[in-house]
């Protein structure tokens, strides 16, 4: 059987369309993320993220999941959101 060719970040392209793409799991786009995946649930029932569901499987494209994190970049500013109160 022939090797799967990897995609961004070293996951396993999918044929889309006459096009290569890269769809992660949960699990994989919180390996990829480094952030937990309770957070990601959390995200999908705000519907924060952008996703795919089929039935009861979810996939994130990578390429939207780039956009998506480069549109909530902070570049200076101030520091407010690490404030506490009391």
């Amino acid at each position: 059987m022939p090797k799967q060719e990897k995609g961004k970040g070293g996951f396993p392209l999918a044929l889309n369309g006459g096009s290569l793409k890269t769809y992660l799991t949960i699990k994989e786009l919180s390996v990829y993320l480094k952030i937990s995946i309770p957070t990601i649930y959390k995200w999908l029932a705000r519907k924060e993220i952008p996703h795919y569901r089929i039935k009861n499987l979810v996939r994130f494209d990578i390429e939207k999941i780039d956009a998506y994190m480069g549109r909530h970049e902070v570049i200076g500013g101030s520091n407010d959101y690490f404030k506490t109160t009391g």
